[in-house]
């Protein structure tokens, strides 16, 4: 039976208790805010219907409006047209008579006068008619139609779930969205709640079966009390080739050790002594010195790598195994002077031969030298000590190691899936194996597959809400694009009808009345001069003196109101506030681009909605194909050889 500490427990029970928490407080504030989102939708939809309930009104009190006015306007033009016939008629009349002398030359020139004023007369009521038909009241009724129709289009249907009733529609379904994201995660919290209650009562392991419990030091993760570690391991597939001993020289020895070479004997010899096999000892030769130093672990001492090669029959050995070597050096004449670590103490300096055999040294120390005066010579084969004085690990110990091997991890991380592996059949530990040749059977780890079959509804229902969150999303967004484009034409419309407003229609009608006074004042200027001419050729004595006086004080009246005629339509000419009609222009061309601007911009949002709706699907389907991988419990993988070798156990 082992007994954990349960002390971890109550720490990840703190923390997610406090997750708890922070979920409890967000799905508040969340109901909180969108609360407060609904009541000024709602708010603005009872502002909008209002708004609209008056604009239907003034457009139909405009229309009753209209229509008696352009009653009125139609009778003034029908008048004015039955003048002009009847002026006609009776200037045909005059033309068929007058050969007969019945009407006098001025008679006809009256009645030609009279059609002329005729026409005049019909100008302008015709214009007017024109101006309430296109300008006047057609503008007023189109331009609150149109604050209407963007009215309506702000405001949506309800049917289709668009525009101001879509947006509350979409508010409380993602609410509810985002509820059932927050109450799924609460309830996640609240199983490991659960479970850590469970882990506190029940903080003990029975063992299954009879046996001897034993632990498997890694380097990189001790195992410690309340540590926790995944049970797997990985094989390696050798090619049949020898293993070596891999060492990591301390600066000091580094320069001293060299590669055995053919021929020279005295270099690169080692005695390799292996703890794991009962102080088993095997020769071996120096096949390589790093020049570089490497770390050996983390903030550790730094080391030169040396592999050594391993004579004879390996037998046991297996990779992974710790070795303590001990390194042959030749002293030469360089080395007369001898490191003073290499003799120990120096009160009693010792070194050991190639053989064994211990020799005391006569010398003395200077520095960090031993000078040697008697006990060896050169030519002499001293081993290194394994430990050296003053410190309490073994300097030159290695690990054995393959010298080309192939991880099946690889294999394993090839063919999909996350986490680590476990083997359900696997060749024993050394055995010899044949291309081709089943190595193991292993399947997905995925941690304790109670939790995570358990977990994956709550990751399920989150992953479901969140791709319709994501489409509600996309959804409104591009509705939003499309009203702005929508609105921007109705108000590019508005623009130009009141652009030509200010163009043709506020002063067509003065200028039209000023031209037929003109007309008009001509004609009476004409008809006074030809009196008052007749009236000063007459020598019969008919035309009195007083007649001709007043036929001058005519002809100079009817010149003065021809003059304020010419001087009116001058005026009415210039009276047009051509600013008015340069700003309501630039204002039309305005709104023309930023509808042009509006409709590019809801192009792009159809696009980036069909992007949306793309990546939340393809988000969905990623996470319901792991969802269907990992709630099956017998997703497996065969691994077979590649080539022949011979397979070792290894954890990594």
């Amino acid at each position: 039976m082992i007994g954990f500490d349960t002390s971890l427990v109550d720490v990840w029970d703190q923390q997610k208790s406090d997750e708890k928490r922070v979920e409890d407080s967000g799905l508040q504030g969340e109901r909180s805010s969108t609360a407060r989102k609904l009541s000024d939708l709602l708010l603005k939809k009872r502002q909008l219907l209002a708004e609209r309930k008056v604009l239907v009104k003034e457009i139909a009190a405009t229309g009753v409006k209209d229509a008696e006015l352009r009653k009125m306007l139609v009778l003034r033009v029908e008048q004015a047209e039955q003048e002009l016939s009847a002026a006609r008629h009776h200037l045909e009349r005059i033309r068929s008579l007058q050969s007969s002398g019945v009407f006098s030359q001025r008679e006809r020139q009256a009645a030609e006068d009279r059609v002329t004023r005729a026409e005049q007369a019909l100008r302008v009521p015709l214009l007017e008619l024109e101006l309430h038909d296109s300008t006047s009241g057609g503008v007023a009724r189109e331009v609150v139609t149109l604050d209407l129709q963007m009215l309506d289009l702000e405001l949506g249907n309800q049917l289709s779930q668009d525009g101001l009733f879509g947006e509350i529609a979409s508010l409380s379904t993602l609410q509810r969205l985002h509820e059932d994201v927050r109450t799924a995660k609460i309830r996640e919290i609240d199983w490991w709640l659960e479970k850590y209650d469970t882990m506190r009562e029940k903080d003990t392991i029975r063992a299954s079966d009879d046996g001897v419990l034993t632990y498997s030091p890694k380097t990189t993760y001790p195992v410690e009390v309340g540590s926790k570690h995944g049970v797997y391991s990985l094989a390696f597939i050798l090619q049949e080739q020898d293993l070596v001993a891999e060492l990591f020289l301390p600066e000091r020895v580094r320069f001293l050790v060299r590669p055995f070479e053919e021929g020279m004997s005295e270099h690169g010899r080692a005695i390799m002594r292996f703890p794991a096999l009962h102080g088993q000892t095997y020769s071996g030769r120096v096949q390589s010195v790093g020049s570089v130093a490497q770390t050996l672990r983390k903030n550790g001492p730094k080391g030169f790598r040396c592999l050594v090669d391993i004579d004879g029959d390996l037998g046991a050995v297996r990779p992974g195994m710790t070795v303590e070597a001990e390194l042959m050096i030749l002293i030469d004449p360089a080395a007369v002077a001898i490191p003073l670590w290499l003799v120990g103490d120096p009160r009693k300096a010792e070194v050991t031969r190639e053989n064994g055999e211990v020799v005391a040294l006569r010398g003395y120390v200077i520095g960090t030298r031993f000078v040697v005066t008697s006990g060896i010579r050169v030519g002499d084969r001293l081993r290194v000590p394994s430990t050296l004085p003053g410190e309490h690990a073994a300097r030159l110990a290695g690990r054995i190691e393959p010298k080309e091997y192939l991880t099946l991890k690889w294999l394993l991380d090839g063919i999909g899936g996350r986490g680590r592996w476990i083997y359900r059949q696997l060749v024993p530990d050394g055995s010899h194996v044949e291309a081709g040749q089943m190595v193991a059977e292993a399947y997905p780890n995925w941690g304790d597959k109670g939790d995570e079959t358990y977990q994956l509804p709550f990751e399920s229902m989150d992953k479901e809400a969140r791709v319709e969150i994501d489409r509600i999303e996309a959804q409104n967004r591009l509705i939003g694009a499309y009203v702005a484009w929508r609105k921007s034409r109705m108000a590019a419309g508005k623009a130009r009808l009141l652009y030509l407003v200010a163009r043709y229609g506020n002063f067509a009608l003065a200028e039209m009345g000023a031209e037929v006074n003109q007309e008009t004042s001509r004609l009476d200027l004409r008809n006074a001069i030809q009196q008052a001419d007749w009236a000063a050729a007459d020598d019969s004595g008919f035309a009195s003196e007083h007649l001709k006086s007043k036929y001058r004080l005519d002809r100079d009246l009817a010149d003065i109101a021809y003059r304020k005629a010419e001087l009116a339509s001058v005026a009415a000419l210039r009276s047009r506030d051509w600013l008015v009609v340069w700003t309501g222009e630039q204002d039309m061309e305005v709104k023309l681009l930023s509808a042009a601007a509006q409709r590019q911009a809801y192009s792009a949002a159809r696009i980036r909605y069909q992007l949306d709706l793309h990546r939340a699907a393809e988000a969905y389907n990623e996470f319901r194909k792991r969802y269907d991988r990992e709630s099956k419990d017998e997703t497996c993988s065969k691994l077979y050889a590649l080539q022949s070798g011979r397979v070792f156990h290894r954890e990594h």
